[in-house]
Order: C-alpha cells, then sequence, then structure tokens
C-alpha cells in the first residue's frame, strides 16, 4: 500500500510535465538510481524535474544527446559530476544538462520538483524547499523532523526529570555532534552508564569516565556500536554491542540499530533514553518513559 501510494504520488510531476505517468514511473527509476554505486560511492546529489527552458533554471552546460532516465547507470554517473549548487535537470524522460536553480520561484506555478538522492537508496521529492516524500529501500513514508532541541529537552525532563540549563545543553551540544556522523551512530544516556558498561565490558570498549564534549564524541561515534553515558554527560564505554528482550514492538522497515535500540530501552530497568542517528541525518529519540505509556517514540 505504501508502494502504492509513492507511485501515485511521484504521478505528479509527471503530469505536471505534460508525461504520461504509466510509462515514465518516476517512482521506480529514483529508487533504482539511489540503489547504484559508482566506483564504490554512493549516489548523493540532487536532480531538477522541470521543463527545458524553465523561468528558473539556468543550464551550466547541455549534453548533446540527452540520457534517457531509464539508463539508470548512466545517470548515476551523471550525478557523480553533481555539487550542492550544480544539479541534473531532466524534463521527466531524460537529463538534458547541469545547472542550477536561479530566480524566486512560485510554488503555485507546481512545475518544479527535486529529487534530492540523500544517501545509498534514500532519495526524497522536494517542491518548493518541502519535503513531500522519502523512501529508504524502496518503501516510502512522509519525511520525519529532523533533530528537535525542544523535543529532545522534553525528553530529558520527562526520563530523568532533568532541567538543570548547563547540563541539558551540555547534552545536546552532544547529540547535535552525533547527529552530524556521516554514517550513524547511537547514544544511550542511562542513570546506571556505569553498572551497564560493567556488565556488557565483553561487548564493548571500555573507557576511563570522561565528559563527552563534540570533539570526543566526534571521535567514539566514528565506530560502530552504541556510546553509553549518564545524565551527566559522561562517557564510559564506546563501541556497545547493546542487548536486550525481542518483542513486538520493532519495525521491520528500519535498521539494525534502531532496534537495538528500541529492544534494549525496552527492556531496561534504569531511566533510560536512546538517540539514533540514521545514515541520511534523521533522528529518533526512544526513551523508556514514552514506551511505557504506549505513546509515539519519535520526536
Amino acid at each position: 500500500m505504501l508502494r502504492a501510494a509513492g507511485k501515485t504520488l511521484l504521478d505528479t510531476p509527471a503530469q505536471a510535465l505534460g508525461l504520461d505517468p504509466v510509462t515514465t514511473k518516476l517512482f521506480a527509476t529514483c529508487n533504482t538510481i539511489s540503489s547504484l554505486r559508482y566506483e564504490g560511492a554512493e549516489g548523493v546529489g540532487k536532480l531538477l524535474l522541470a521543463r527545458r527552458g524553465h523561468p528558473n533554471i539556468e543550464e551550466i552546460f547541455a549534453l548533446t544527446c540527452p540520457t534517457e532516465l531509464t539508463d539508470y547507470r548512466a545517470v548515476r554517473k551523471l550525478l557523480e559530476m553533481t555539487t550542492p549548487d550544480v544539479h541534473l535537470l531532466a524534463d521527466g524522460e531524460s537529463v538534458y544538462a547541469l545547472g542550477r536553480q536561479v530566480g524566486h520561484y512560485d510554488a503555485v506555478r507546481e512545475d518544479l520538483f527535486v529529487i534530492d538522492f540523500v544517501t545509498h537508496y534514500s532519495w526524497e521529492l522536494q517542491h518548493a524547499n518541502h519535503v513531500l516524500l522519502r523512501s529508504h529501500y524502496g518503501l516510502p513514508g512522509l519525511p520525519r523532523t529532523r533533530l528537535s532541541r525542544t523535543g529532545f529537552r522534553r525528553a530529558l525532563k520527562r526520563t530523568f526529570g532533568l532541567t538543570d540549563p548547563p547540563k541539558v545543553e551540555r547534552l545536546w551540544e552532544v547529540v547535535l555532534e552525533a547527529s552530524r556522523q556521516k554514517h550513524g551512530t547511537l547514544l544511550v544516556i542511562t542513570t546506571e552508564a556505569l553498572a551497564e558498561a560493567d556488565r556488557l565490558k565483553l561487548q564493548c570498549t571500555l573507557i576511563e569516565p570522561v565528559p563527552l564534549t563534540p570533539l570526543i564524541t566526534r571521535l567514539v561515534t566514528s565506530i560502530d556500536g552504541a556510546v553509553l553515558l549518564d545524565p551527566e554527560g559522561y562517557c564510559y564505554s564506546i563501541g556497545v554491542i547493546l542487548d536486550g528482550r525481542a518483542s513486538g514492538r520493532g519495525d521491520s522497515t528500519r535498521g539494525a540499530r534502531y532496534n537495538s535500540a528500541l529492544r534494549y530501552v525496552e527492556s531496561s530497568d534504569y531511566p533510560c533514553l536512546a538517540v539514533v542517528v540514521s545514515e541520511d541525518g534523521l533522528v529518533d529519540v526512544i526513551t523508556s518513559e514514552k514506551l511505557a505509556n504506549g505513546k509515539e517514540m519519535k520526536e
């Protein structure tokens, strides 16, 4: 049902460009392109969908022979030339040039769309700076909110009763730095971090307790496994392989990092909060308090 909804939504830009959605198949095309690598590298960059000559599109250079979007590997290769401000230009059927968006786009027109290839097998459909759809490994969904400062502060207060501004700010800086980790990471904040580090010592790397700073956070989140810290911001172990009882709350559409955090938090006998950073930069805050109350787990 989700895939059918995603396909239908991607019919919108096709129709706006005067194309037959049945033959264009933009949803399947974007999924395939995002799944391909070029010389081992994942595809990252943007593709602007608009008719050629659109007033808000500036061509930098054109292709003599436009590349059909269904020539997936060729399009993936062209994507390698894009930069944060130079994108592929496509009319819905073919990539015809590299260029950029210019001027003020009137959203009422609904004739200029952006396909943002975020990371491997993950892309977004955008219109007028609004994300309309995010697809991850072929499964579409509504865009999730990125890390929220207010939501994180609320989670700390609910879980640990923590309201001291300096401590909250210190933890926020740690989480903010972790959210920039390119390959994703996992932070676990628990009142029993020291005891848990000792219990899990055979499946982690113990370190001398150290207050996390943005620099130290950048270092310890660069390896696989969770980072274990307490509400004071002190880290006790890194590269932690979490345990926990399996339950019916798992999400088969999410990765191992998210589900292991979910199991650990649900199984914990102590106040606990997990911050799951996905490879695409989105962040889930999972708390034992939310699980206990059966509430939505995403901030």
